[in-house]
């Protein structure tokens, strides 16, 4: 982090050097030019040094360029009471902006979505990070490539913003991150809490509490944030969004190899093929005619829907599936309420045990030359074994993500889902098989001549599945309870007198 009290930003200047000697050779050289970035925003911007002799992969936020209101009733700059309401920035226009009858007039740019307010009132009861037992929390919003940050509160556990941000959204299947940091003296930073809430799952004007978590969003830490958020959006610029590469995330937390972590997600493809395993096992009893009355009938129904099967029936059968899903849903209370439909049951195989360490390797080696071969060895087999990690995880979200489409776990996308399947099975009515693979051949071979240079060819359905959650995610979206002092004195109490 670097700091600037410039009116103007000056061009960056970049020294690249050799460090694995003492001399620290000098690389290269070069010069980038910050004055036409965007502000509260992350940009990925290639540098070529100078002379050729590299290019750097360079991540720029300009932040915090906008004096700092936070008036008071008695004029300070700052407050330690929340206000019960914070006056809305999203105005009428841009709530018009973005209904459906303003998108048929004009859909020019399709990565305007649509915009999200973000109101941050409080926290309480943050871990201390300071030898002073206080914290010197900000709080930091992000939204795909976007970055926004409150002002520091110092000396505090119970820091009052009274914030308000206006993010453009371009993707409603973004994930909003909010996070507490602890900045230090040296303009370092120190990890307190964070919440992630799916756009869609956003209720509009609802002040609440939500309970703070770990780095991964998986198991709660200490304190609480109230916020508030709105969002806004155009349901045709989203379906076409949908079927488009999702926007990569600049700042993610690197995997690292962790044997529980592979046991985790074969045990995750085995609860997902139990139903696969359940349905060989009960046609190999009909053909064992273990049970005569129902192989019987098994075999009657299958000579009728062989005899007569058209293929735009698969898509009913399809719809049939949903229906079926929609209503035990409903019965269980949860249809309707995305991201609901994680079972308490499936909890404890989502957590993650804590990776290797390497340093724990290190014990067993005695010199440092020792040290360098072991962990070299090490080093290569755990980025094999982490490739392989990468693709065990890779196929259990893939279907976990199929399972939670038909489960109704995001509502928009099954019922988009369901509209695709009806307008499949009327297509498959009325036009032969013959025509429509015609038509895709078509299309795959001529669409590098008619879209633009630099065209990056996607599949539209691997783009739609990736936009539904895995049990992961759904883990990490889920809401925990918040403690309060007042229950946590309690089980103390209740543990103490069950020792006693």
């Amino acid at each position: 982090m670097y700091e600037t009290y410039l009116s103007e930003l000056p061009p960056l200047e970049l020294s690249v050097f050799d460090d694995t000697n003492t001399s620290g050779e000098f690389i290269g050289r070069a010069i980038c030019n910050l004055a036409h970035l965007d502000e509260e925003r992350t940009h990925l911007i290639p540098v070529d040094l100078e002379d050729g002799a590299g290019i750097i992969d360079l991540f720029v936020t300009i932040t915090r360029t906008t004096a700092l209101q936070e008036a008071t009733r008695d004029g300070e700059n700052s407050s330690n009471v929340a206000l019960d309401c914070i006056p809305p920035k999203l105005s009428e226009e841009d709530v018009e902006k973005y209904s459906f009858f303003s998108t048929l007039r004009s859909i020019a740019s399709i990565l305007d979505v649509g915009k999200l307010e973000i109101k941050i009132y409080q926290a309480r009861d943050l871990s201390s990070k300071d030898i002073n037992g206080k914290s010197d929390p900000f709080c930091l919003v992000e939204l795909d490539s976007n970055r926004l940050r409150t002002h520091t509160l110092y000396k505090t556990l119970d820091p009052v913003w009274n914030k308000s941000f206006i993010i453009p959204v371009q993707d409603i299947h973004s994930i909003l991150q909010v996070t507490i940091y602890d900045e230090d003296t040296n303009k370092n930073t120190e990890f307190i809490g964070k919440v992630a809430i799916p756009l869609l799952a956003i209720k509009n004007g609802e002040k609440k509490w939500i309970a703070l978590k770990d780095r991964k969003s998986m198991l709660p830490v200490k304190g609480a944030i109230e916020i508030e958020a709105t969002l806004v959006y155009t349901n045709l610029k989203a379906v076409i969004r949908t079927f488009n590469p999702r926007q990569k995330s600049y700042y993610q937390i690197d995997e690292k190899f962790s044997v529980g972590a592979i046991k985790q997600h074969v045990t995750r493809i085995q609860n997902m093929l139990k139903g696969i395993v359940n349905l060989v096992k009960f046609i190999d009893d009909c053909f064992q005619w273990e049970n005569p009355w129902l192989s019987f009938a098994v075999f009657m129904a299958t000579l009728v829907i062989v005899w007569n099967f058209e293929l735009y029936m698969l898509p009913c059968v399809l719809l049939l599936f949903l229906a079926r899903n929609a209503v035990k849903e409903y019965r269980r209370g949860r249809f309707g309420k995305p991201y609901a439909t994680l079972g308490n049951e499936t909890v404890s195989v989502l957590v993650q045990p804590a990776p290797v360490d390497e340093e724990i390797l290190d014990g067993d080696v005695n010199t440092k030359e020792q040290k360098k071969s072991f962990l070299s060895v090490i080093q290569s087999i755990q980025e094999t074994v982490l490739e392989i990690q990468g693709y065990v995880d890779m196929v259990a979200s893939t279907l976990e993500r199929i399972k939670n489409l038909f489960n109704f776990t995001v509502p928009w996308l099954s019922i988009l889902f369901i509209i695709i399947l009806i307008l499949g099975g009327v297509i498959l009515y009325y036009i032969p098989l013959r025509y429509l693979i015609l038509a895709f051949v078509i299309n795959k071979f001529t669409k590098r001549f008619r879209k633009p240079k630099g065209y990056i060819d996607n599949n539209e359905a691997a783009d739609f599945i990736s936009r539904l959650p895995s049990d992961i995610e759904l883990m990490r979206y889920r809401e925990l309870k918040i403690l309060t002092p007042s229950s946590t004195q309690k089980k103390n109490k209740g543990s103490t007198t069950n020792n006693k």
